[in-house]
């Protein structure tokens, strides 16, 4: 009996640590990574007008090369205002791809802070986010930006080119923004509280994770370290000091990994969620001076970026 027993765990164990990874148990651990709140149908203005600004209301269709095919929910802010001066950034539209929680309609806030620096916004929910259809998974978050970055840049209505675009990720989106960069050409990558690798952090909050090698992570496992030691178009890491979800070592590490011209802006009285709330004017500076330094050439492409100019600067 006891023989036939150690025989069925030797089989049966490696049977369930491959049952139980990230890559196989996706519905598992779906509920641990994504957190979406239906859309709020009690908006005062719905689309919203923020800072003046009403938002443009867009349905899109997703590809299908990484997940299943849904329809996605954005809204568009076209902003006609600009930083004044002379060293004022040119027309930029930021792609925002959100965190692993709500919906867009609690980015407001971030919205308004982004509009004040003078771009145009573009956000939309990931699928089984708010108003878009589907369920969320690693691979299909991955589909829906890159579909996202496609409408953007391929509607004639919104006549946005690549030479406007700068992605900017908040948590769970950083890593994702990360990974999108090295499929799209965009002219520069903004990462708010963003993690080194979706490892890294899940085993940071399931200790168990850490058991997992790379590869039975999906996705490329979403790892902004592989992504900023390549090439990888101009950077800026915004990260709070008392960060306990994402812990700030992850911004150290991004930023230090990163081998292109770099940035890193540190918020040291925030935390996670609360950096607009807390220092929105030391966030809009460093922003708007991130956009400054941009290049005025095409847009950066993951094979062409170029070595610039005080590459090492930090906003503290």
């Amino acid at each position: 009996m006891r023989l036939k027993f150690l025989s069925l765990a030797f089989f049966s164990l490696p049977l369930a640590y491959i049952a139980l990874s990230p890559r196989l148990g996706r519905r598992l651990y779906r509920s641990l990574l994504f957190h979406p709140s239906p859309y709020d149908e009690d908006l005062e203005e719905d689309p919203p007008v923020v800072s003046g600004i009403k938002a443009e209301e867009f349905f899109f269709t997703t590809g299908s090369e990484y997940a299943p095919a849904e329809k996605l929910h954005a809204w568009y802010f076209k902003n006609s205002a600009s930083i004044k001066g002379e060293n004022a950034p040119r027309p930029k539209t930021i792609l925002l791809s959100h965190g692993n929680s709500g919906n867009l309609v609690i980015r407001l806030s971030l919205i308004q802070l982004l509009l004040s620096c003078g771009v145009s916004v573009f956000v939309y929910d990931y699928r089984g986010f708010g108003k878009s259809s589907g369920k969320p998974s690693v691979e299909g978050i991955c589909q829906d930006a890159v579909s996202a970055y496609d409408f953007l840049t391929g509607n004639e209505t919104l006549g946005v080119s690549a030479t406007e675009v700068v992605l900017y990720g908040e948590s769970l989106g950083g890593a994702l923004s990360s990974w999108l960069s090295g499929r799209r050409a965009v002219e520069g990558l903004i990462l708010q509280s963003g993690f080194s690798s979706l490892k890294d952090i899940a085993a940071r909050h399931v200790p168990f994770l850490g058991i997992y090698p790379d590869w039975l992570f999906g996705a490329e496992h979403l790892d902004s370290i592989r992504v900023v030691k390549g090439d990888h178009p101009p950077l800026l890491v915004i990260h709070g000091k008392l960060d306990q979800v994402v812990p700030y070592s992850h911004g150290e590490l991004v930023y230090g990994a990163a081998t292109r011209t770099k940035s890193m802006l540190t918020i040291g009285h925030a935390a996670h969620g609360d950096l607009v709330a807390l220092a929105p004017q030391k966030m809009k500076e460093g922003i708007i001076v991130f956009l400054q330094s941009l290049p005025a050439t095409a847009a950066t492409t993951p094979a062409d970026s170029e070595l610039l100019t005080d590459p090492k600067s930090v906003f503290n």
